[in-house]
Parts: C-alpha cells; structure tokens; sequence
C-alpha cells in the first residue's frame, strides 16, 4: 500500500528541469512544509535545520512546476518513494522522496487577488 503525502510549504530554491533517459520532463525541487499548528511552529523555531521535503514531478507536473520561482507557496499530493544512490567515494545514501500526483499554487500565498 503506497503512502500518500499531502502538505503545503514553499519552494527552497529554483526547480531543477531536466530529462529522464525515456525522454520524458523531470523535475525536482525541496519544499519546507508549513506549520499546521501553533505547536508545529514553535517545534520548526528551536528546530536548528527546518523540516524539508524532496519532491520529484513528471510530465506536464514538471513543467508546471519548474514555472513557480524560489519562495512560491504549494500544495503537493503524492506518494512517498524511497530513492537509494552511491555517491563517487562509494558512499550509500537513502532519502525519501514524495512523486507528485497533484500539483497547485496556495491561495494562502496571495495568488489570488480580489
């Protein structure tokens, strides 16, 4: 059974746009999650390296998401994928990685204007 990830944070840098070997449109981007309570908030605070999640789309999702700019709030659903590398001096790393399967701008962020 998959696990589904569902959050809101902003975008930590630039999206990276790129192209899989099939030739399709990846991109990948690092979100900070937004508190989603007083109690989380001040957890984030006295926390020395914020909360981040990896986020990989494809497809018209890539494009979509390789639009926003740094700082641009989002609503992310997908599901978690556990991603394993060994990197040149032979180390081996594990990270999580949420695949998006709905993408959106938060209204939260102002996108919305009245």
């Amino acid at each position: 059974m998959p696990v589904i990830a569902f959050f809101e944070g902003d975008l930590v840098a630039d999206p990276d746009l790129s192209v899989s070997p099939e030739g399709s449109p990846v991109c990948e981007v690092v979100v900070r999650p937004m508190p989603r309570s007083e109690r989380q908030r001040a957890q984030r605070e006295r926390a020395s390296e914020p909360p981040t999640y990896h986020v990989t789309a494809v497809d018209d999702d890539a494009y979509a998401l390789a639009s926003l700019p740094e700082g641009a709030r989002v609503v992310i659903i997908g599901q978690v994928k556990a991603v394993s590398w060994v990197d040149e001096a032979g180390a081996r790393h594990r990270r999580d990685t949420v695949v998006v399967d709905s993408l959106g701008q938060s209204i939260h962020a102002g996108a919305l204007v009245a």
